[in-house]
C-alpha cells in the first residue's frame, strides 16, 4: 500500500501509490487542514534557479574579468605587454568559490523553507490504515509544500500545536522534524469547510488539540521556550 522511505524518531515518511490514493480512509473524509501554497513558494524554483545562475555567472566573471593594472616597473608584467592582467589565482578562486557557495546556500535555504510550510494534514483515527506504521493510535499525515507524492506520518501525541505570531499562523512542533512547521490560516480549509476567517481557522485547529482561549502554552524555539496565551 505504501513503502517507508525513511524513519526518524517517531516520524515515518510514506510514499503515495495508486492504492493509497484510493484508500477510503484518505478519501472518505476531507483533510483536517488544507491550504494553498504561499505565493513565494509558487516561484521558489524560479528563485532557486536564479540564485544558482547568478552565483555561477558572478564566479565566472570573477575568474575571467577580475584584473589589475600592469606595473611597468615589474619585469614579469612588462614581459606580457598587456595593460591589464588577471588578479592572482588564489584571489580569483577564493572570490569565485565564495560566490558559488553563497548561491548553493541560498538555494538550499529556499528548499528547506518549503519543507517547513504545511500544505495538508489528514487525521487517521485509531485502528485505521494499519499498514502505515502503528495503526493502534491516532495519527497525523502531514504534507509540506515540498511534498507531492509523499507525506510524513506521526502519532497525534507526538505533534504539538502552538499559536503563531498572530491569527494568520500556527506552529506545529512534531517529533522527527528539525525545527517547527508553519501553518497559514488565510484561505485555509478545515474539515472541508472553506470561507473561514483566519481567526476561525485558528480556533478550529486549536480545538482539535484541546487548546482554549487564554490557555498558557510553551512555544519551543531554537534557543529557549517562550510562554504565550492562546488568543
Amino acid at each position: 500500500m505504501a513503502s517507508a522511505a525513511g524513519k526518524a524518531a517517531k516520524r515515518l515518511v510514506v510514499r503515495f501509490d495508486k492504492k493509497m490514493a484510493l484508500d477510503p480512509v484518505l478519501t472518505g473524509r476531507p483533510p483536517l487542514y488544507e491550504s494553498p501554497r504561499p505565493w513565494w513558494i509558487k516561484y521558489s524554483w524560479l528563485f532557486a534557479g536564479a540564485s544558482l545562475f547568478s552565483s555561477f555567472t558572478m564566479a565566472e566573471a570573477s575568474w575571467t574579468q577580475w584584473k589589475r593594472a600592469a606595473d611597468p616597473s615589474d619585469p614579469e608584467d612588462a614581459k606580457t605587454g598587456e595593460e591589464w592582467l588577471p588578479q592572482p589565482t588564489w584571489m580569483r578562486a577564493g572570490l569565485g568559490g565564495f560566490q558559488i557557495c553563497a548561491g548553493l546556500g541560498l538555494t538550499a535555504l529556499i528548499i528547506a523553507l518549503q519543507s517547513r510550510v504545511v500544505r495538508r494534514i489528514r487525521v487517521l483515527p485509531p485502528g485505521t490504515a494499519p499498514t502505515l506504521g502503528n495503526g493502534a493510535e491516532k495519527r497525523l499525515l502531514i504534507q509540506s509544500a515540498l511534498d507531492y507524492s509523499r507525506a510524513s506520518l506521526v502519532p497525534f501525541s507526538a505533534a504539538r500545536l502552538y499559536p503563531g505570531r498572530d491569527e494568520t499562523e500556527l506552529v506545529i512542533n512534531a517529533d522527527g522534524f528539525r525545527g517547527n512547521l508553519w501553518l497559514g490560516t488565510k484561505k485555509a480549509v478545515v474539515d472541508g469547510e472553506s470561507g473561514k476567517t483566519p481567526g476561525e481557522v485558528r480556533e478550529a485547529l486549536m480545538a482539535v488539540w484541546g487548546i482554549k482561549k487564554g490557555d498558557p502554552v510553551q512555544i519551543p524555539s531554537a534557543s529557549s521556550a517562550s510562554s504565550k496565551s492562546a488568543t
